[in-house]
């Protein structure tokens, strides 16, 4: 478990007093991991275990309690009279009304408890919580993992310089379980992921794939519409084009260099390079140049949204993307 000394200097500082601690934040950002590491810390302290109250809602242990009365007694039971006792209770969101729980326990006069939860749906927004809890309690809202976190969580290669780590950082973000989420995604034909291909070696390579949503309209409400992204957005339909017309297609990999989209079908195979516009110089150059140094005589064509009499350069084709979607 990474050390999340941010947070956890927060939730001590909190410690031993009658105000509910309440961690929020997005799925798999680390509460759990978070509230696991309390625990050590009160273990460490001297706290005995029975003394602490560990609850996952997420376990199938506890998957019929979705009640706040059986929740209830549940914990009521477990607590021993004139003994301080610390709840930790994980995912509480999956039990019905479980404030009304929370907050009698928290002001019952014969026990002395120190409650800690957490939760991540729309129920657990700072102005639901106030409600709920009338006001007796402090959130402690957590972010996925910074950059000094991110390096201590991933085991990257050890020849990795600190700059290759951030581009990873970068690229891949900081979700302890961002890989969970994209495979499933994936099995929900959400995402469609496109592996790299060596073009020199003739193999799939197994890092850096991209992931294209499967419908633009979910991609956009998701990360906003701009013109300033209409490239990507560009490039999904043309790779989603390619799908329905039969090919496998994959990020092409030349050395150093890189072509959008290798699409293979039996013994065919044609090179793509997709961009919103071809006329700016410096823009014409970078795309020409990755299918230039490709030197196989397959099929090499970059489409773009111009509208131009030149339909060809060094055997590069030009083609307009409506055009090529329509042909």
């Amino acid at each position: 478990m990474v050390p999340r000394n941010i947070y956890m200097e927060q939730i001590k500082a909190f410690q031993d007093n009658k105000l509910i601690k309440v961690i929020t934040g997005l799925r798999r950002c680390g509460k759990s991991t978070l509230l696991q590491l309390f625990k050590q810390h009160l273990k460490q302290s001297g706290v005995k275990d029975k003394n602490i109250i560990d609850i996952n809602f997420e376990l199938m242990a506890y998957d019929n309690v979705r009640d706040y009365k059986q929740f209830y007694e549940i914990v009521r039971c477990k607590i021993l009279t004139n003994e301080k006792h610390y709840l930790l209770l994980d995912e509480i969101q999956q039990v019905n009304n479980w404030e009304k729980a929370i907050n009698s326990l928290n002001v019952e006069s014969d026990i002395d408890v120190d409650i800690y939860i957490t939760g991540s749906n729309a129920h657990m927004l700072s102005s639901d919580i106030s409600t709920l809890l009338s006001g007796r309690y402090v959130e402690i809202k957590m972010l996925p993992l910074s950059f000094k976190e991110f390096l201590l969580f991933n085991h990257l290669p050890a020849d990795y310089s600190v700059e290759d780590k951030f581009q990873h950082y970068l690229k891949y973000g900081s979700l302890p379980a961002v890989t969970t989420y994209l495979n499933t995604l994936e099995k929900a034909y959400i995402v469609y992921q496109a592996r790299r291909f060596d073009i020199k070696g003739k193999e799939q390579l197994k890092t850096l794939s991209k992931f294209y949503v499967a419908d633009t309209g979910i991609r956009n409400a998701l990360m906003g519409y701009s013109g300033g992204d209409m490239g990507h957005v560009l490039e999904t339909i043309v790779y989603f084009e390619l799908l329905r017309r039969g090919y496998r297609v994959f990020i092409g990999k030349w050395y150093d260099s890189e072509v959008d989209f290798l699409a293979i079908r039996q013994d065919t195979r044609k090179y793509y390079q997709v961009t919103q516009s071809l006329m700016d110089e410096s823009v014409r150059t970078r795309e020409l140049a990755s299918l230039i140094a490709i030197t196989d005589n397959y099929e090499k064509t970059v489409l773009s949204m111009d509208k131009t009499y030149i339909t060809d350069y060094e055997g590069i084709r030009f083609e307009n993307i409506i055009d090529f979607i329509l042909g």
